[in-house]
């Protein structure tokens, strides 16, 4: 098989794979809204946001880098896995076994230290699993990394049923957060076997070589940090600054637009080899392929994004009952973040696959810093409303500078054909499906637009049409980037079309 079809194909298996598991997810979520009320809701998005932090500090970049070096090494895949291993485990003890103690120290967290210990050794297992799923994307075997994290999700979604149903409710909080824990063991366990057929994976302690190893980290671990920082300071600072309802309300567009951060690692991650041998080595290749990857995120992404801004009460609708059209708010605003994000993530990798991380380190550490200034100004006048903001300004701004950075370091400029597609489509089906699906709504009868399987199936619909819909503009107006229009059938021109 073609390198250029087991991409192709990965792409298909984990679209297919995160399509389930954003379903089930979803459904949890809205048990778990219904379930733990808006207080106890909005202590676990702020818990689940804390316990984040101390995951990323554990991964330091090692999954990058490890990531690279099987891709420009393979030959030496068993030792790069001894090398990384023993390394990921002693750090990820460290930093998780931290969280619990630094929350005795802090207001909004104290409280839920016995909690905190519970979700870092979930963590802990999640750390291990990112780096058997390296081996796996290195290999472009990416569907036993769909495969484990559905089975992890399905999990918790049974586990999560059975909380509600047979514990007290003033045990759910401790038993949603077990239930998470048993998840993720499962998630590692699958995707740990499924990288022993591909790669000797060994413990190895080798002290020795650490120090070398952080120095070579430091660039890619501020990189990794401060770019989380971008989407998890908001709900720590909320969690401390707020009370919890109104992180419970962020929490509900929050669990949306993380499904999304998640999709450009799908496609992306799938490149990252090839980028990594083209980038310095053959700048031709490397632009036709970026090109390609610029094109196709910005056509699949972006119609998502606007389709969830035009539709965001709907969707906010099936997942909870409580506090609708200022989850929606926030979501909006969150989701117009998402677009400049997906550029960014692109832009990002390819640089860390030429070797610029600690570039890309230093341009996220000063908009890291302007985040957290901003959000602890604008939160205690804003809440909720004023962290969707500040995350959508330091989102650009960063656009703004690693797009800077990528021209000066590949003197290179992608075309922007795409946008014009992009933007034909979106605005034109996307104005057509909202105003008819608005009629729709306001003609259903009211028990229907409370009963979520309506609901679902309501939205279902709007999405399908609009993902229909959407390309026709640009494939009449001859709008669509080569990429796509030479695969398509003879396009219809305005001669042949009046």
């Amino acid at each position: 098989m073609s390198y250029a079809r087991r991409v192709a194909y990965n792409t298909v298996i984990q679209l297919i794979g995160r399509l389930l598991t954003t379903g089930t997810s979803l459904v949890t979520v809205a048990i778990l809204n219904s379930g733990l009320l808006p207080e106890k809701w909005g202590a676990y998005v702020g818990l689940t946001a804390y316990i984040a932090f101390f995951a990323t500090f554990a991964d330091l970049g090692v999954n990058t880098l490890y990531l690279r070096e099987l891709s420009a090494k393979p030959e030496e895949a068993d030792d790069i896995s001894a090398r990384f291993l023993g390394f990921r485990v002693v750090t990820a003890v460290i930093m998780l076994g931290s969280a619990p103690l630094i929350a005795l120290a802090l207001p909004g967290y104290h409280e839920f230290a016995g909690f905190i210990a519970i979700l870092a050794l979930g963590q802990f297992f999640l750390v291990l699993n990112q780096l058997f799923v390296s081996i796996v994307q290195a290999r472009l075997l990416m569907g036993w990394a769909s495969l484990s994290d559905l089975c992890g999700r399905v999990l918790v979604l049974i586990g999560t049923v059975l909380v509600f149903k047979e514990l007290p409710a003033n045990q759910h909080l401790l038993g949603v957060t077990v239930v998470t824990v048993g998840g993720s063991l499962l998630n590692m366990a699958i995707t740990y076997l499924a990288s022993r057929s591909l790669v000797r994976v060994r413990f190895v302690l080798r002290p020795k070589e650490w120090p070398g190893l952080l120095r070579e980290l430091a660039p890619m671990s501020a990189f990794v940090v401060f770019g989380l920082i971008h989407f998890k300071a908001d709900s720590v600072i909320l969690t401390i600054l707020q009370p919890k309802v109104d992180v419970g309300i962020y929490g509900n567009a929050y669990k949306i637009a993380e499904i999304y951060i998640m999709l450009p690692g799908m496609f992306v991650g799938s490149l990252f080899p090839a980028f990594t041998q083209t980038a310095l080595h053959d700048p031709q290749r490397f632009r036709v392929l970026f090109q390609k990857a610029f094109d196709l995120i910005l056509l699949s992404v972006v119609p998502l994004i606007l389709f969830t801004v035009l539709f965001a009460p709907y969707i906010i609708a099936v997942l909870t009952r409580y506090n609708i059209d200022q989850s929606a708010y926030a979501l909006q605003i969150l989701c117009l973040t998402m677009i400049p994000w997906f550029v960014i993530y692109l832009l990002e990798y390819v640089l860390v696959a030429a070797g610029k991380q600690g570039k890309v380190g230093a341009l996220e550490g000063w908009a890291a810093l302007l985040n957290i200034i901003l959000n602890f100004i604008a939160i205690p006048h804003w809440s909720y409303i004023g962290a969707a903001y500040v995350t959508f300004i330091s989102e650009a701004l960063v656009l703004v500078l690693v797009a800077r950075l990528f021209i000066k370091v590949f003197k290179y400029i992608p075309s922007l054909q795409v946008v014009k597609a992009v933007l034909g489509g979106t605005i034109l089906t996307g104005g057509l499906c909202f105003g008819v699906f608005t009629v729709v709504s306001d003609l259903l009868p009211r028990y229907m637009k409370f009963n979520r399987p309506v609901e679902v199936v309501f939205m279902g619909v709007a999405f399908i049409l609009f993902s229909g819909l959407y390309i026709l503009p640009a494939y009449l107006l001859d709008w669509l980037p080569p990429v796509l229009r030479d695969r398509l059938p003879r396009r219809m021109t305005s001669k042949n079309i009046w």
